[in-house]
């Protein structure tokens, strides 16, 4: 029952140093004026003898606390576009609050006591489901967004806390606070909410872990002092009827609606983007789940009641909905994390992961079935790429290696696999391809490169240079065979010509390849040695140039 609530709200001077916490100027006048107004309160509460009159009085002020506070969460989402949508949902659940607290004050008039439930527990209530969503609203708008299973978890825990409390509790509640099933069950629906709202808010630690930590951090004060104002409220026999029950039971719900209010317009700090992200981790859907299943197993041999057998099917229908909804994700989260993993960032082709796969997949065949099988593979580089890069940028760059990669693709099979594996360097994997064909592809290849690029507002030319290699024939493993390819396309390079094929009698032992990576090592080592020998005119004693 709210009657207790009627006019006795207040709280601590010294909760935040506003100033400090960046709200502007007018906003921080604003509510330095509704705190003072509550500890003023607050000091009448404890130091002064209740009277019905200023009780009244404090009544109406705390409701006009509770409003102005209401409306700034509101006007938040109205003059801001980032963040609208949690805001002014949640000024909404504050603001059903305060029309159940305006409307028990009505009723209190001339000392009367509001009956349970009263009109004004459908507006207390009805802040919970508007409360919810609206710290869901706000989690979406730092993460970018919520699994629909998330948004069930906290449907889950309700009911399942409803079901404990009814299956356990319930009955001996009825009992100490005398105001019947219909009553108890009203006010055990508000710690129940409470709790469940505060380990929503808990939870969004892990997941907003590095992000508008003083705004969460006021949330998750305002539940804790409506859950444990609430619980006073709900045995007004102990520790409800106590001088601080009391006291703390009036203050509660007023600061934590401007406690919840003012978080909305706190300007946030800007999160450590070096922290990675905590997978979000949820406890109380897995309790409520379980103690719905042990009410309805226990009542398989001793009878309950509906009134917690209800609640715990339900419970257990919405971990079936919660599991499936989960199950879903997980293979989409699974399919994209594996399209990621094969995938290059940059051209969207298969990366070289996706490549070796492919390469073991045809050798793990050839040689446990023995399917003569063929498989073409052409190395791809491209020529004077980096003097693109140093002229024009990386971005450029890029550019060129995302329209490379679009037009390579429009000279292959649909089969065909196109793989960037890194830099400026392709490969191409022609399976059944045999010798003939990979040379009809490069040939294709090479003439695709032969229009310009159109790279923002310059056009560029490139080439390319192939090597090509033949499975089984030119090896017999997947590393071999990129070695092959690799050898050919220096030899292709060093020749200037656009494609070689791989050949032992050249490529084997190092070839021209071996020559040039000796010729530069000699020049590392300064090995070589210039002699030189000038001419002369005899007749006229000139020197010409030299000559080697």
């Amino acid at each position: 029952m709210r009657a207790e609530r009627a006019g006795e709200r207040g709280e601590p001077s010294n909760v935040l140093d506003l100033k400090a916490s960046g709200l502007r100027p007018w906003l921080w006048v604003t509510f330095a004026v509704l705190v003072a107004a509550l500890n003023v309160y607050t000091a009448l509460l404890v130091f002064v003898p209740a009277s019905d009159d200023w009780l009244w009085l404090g009544g109406w002020a705390n409701c006009g606390v509770e409003l102005v506070a209401s409306t700034l969460c509101i006007a938040r989402g109205l003059v801001s576009p980032r963040g609208r949508g949690a805001a002014v949902v949640l000024g909404l659940s504050l603001l059903s609050w305060t029309v159940g607290d305006i409307v028990l004050t009505v009723e209190s008039l001339g000392g009367a006591t509001p009956s349970t439930p009263s009109p004004a527990d459908a507006f207390y209530v009805a802040f919970y489901p508007l409360a919810y969503a609206g710290v869901l609203l706000f989690m979406r708008g730092k993460v970018g967004r919520l699994a629909p299973s998330q948004w069930l978890d906290g449907a889950i825990a309700g009911l399942g806390a409803a079901a404990v409390c009814a299956a356990f509790a319930f009955h001996g509640l009825v009992n100490s606070t005398g105001t019947g099933e219909a009553g108890t069950l009203t006010n055990l629906a508000y710690p129940v909410g409470d709790v469940l709202l505060l380990g929503l808010v808990v939870g969004g630690f892990a997941v907003l872990f590095g992000r508008c930590r003083t705004s969460w951090a006021l949330l998750a004060a305002g539940m804790a002092l409506n859950a444990v104002g609430d619980t006073s409220n709900l045995f007004p026999n102990s520790f409800g009827a106590t001088r601080f029950g009391i006291v703390f039971d009036a203050i509660a719900w007023p600061a934590a609606i401007v406690m919840m209010s003012m978080a909305v317009w706190l300007r946030q700090r800007p999160a450590d983007q070096l922290t990675s992200d905590r997978p979000s981790r949820s406890l109380l859907p897995n309790l409520a789940a379980a103690g719905a299943l042990v009410i309805v197993f226990t009542d398989s041999f001793h009878t309950i009641g509906h009134v917690a057998i209800g609640p715990a099917t339900a419970t257990l229908l919405m971990v079936g909905i919660r599991l499936a909804l989960s199950m879903r994700e997980i293979r989409a989260l699974s399919e994209e994390r594996h399209r990621q993993a094969v995938t290059d960032d940059l051209t969207g082709l298969a990366n070289r992961r996706c490549l070796f796969r492919v390469l073991h997949a045809f050798f793990d065949e050839h040689r446990h079935t023995g399917i003569e099988r063929s498989l073409a593979f052409l190395f791809v580089d491209l020529d004077h790429f980096k003097e693109i890069n140093d002229s024009f940028g990386h971005p450029v760059g890029d550019q060129l290696l995302r329209q490379l990669g679009e037009r390579l693709s429009e000279s292959l099979r649909e089969h065909d696999l196109l793989v960037r594996l890194g830099g400026d360097e392709f490969a191409v994997v022609l399976i059944d391809g045999d010798a003939a064909y990979a040379t009809s592809v490069a040939e294709r290849l090479t003439a695709s490169l032969g229009q310009p690029f159109a790279l923002d507002a310059v056009s560029a030319l490139v080439s390319a240079s192939i090597g090509i290699a033949v499975a089984p024939i030119d090896a017999q493993d997947s590393e071999e065979l990129v070695r092959c390819a690799d050898v050919a396309m220096y030899r292709a390079k060093l020749g200037h010509i656009p494609f070689a094929h791989f050949e032992p009698q050249l490529d084997e032992d190092g070839g021209q390849v071996r020559m040039l990576e000796e010729l530069r090592a000699a020049i590392d080592e300064r090995q070589l040695v210039l002699h030189y020998q000038p001419q002369v005119d005899l007749r006229s004693g000139e020197v010409w140039a030299s000559r080697l």
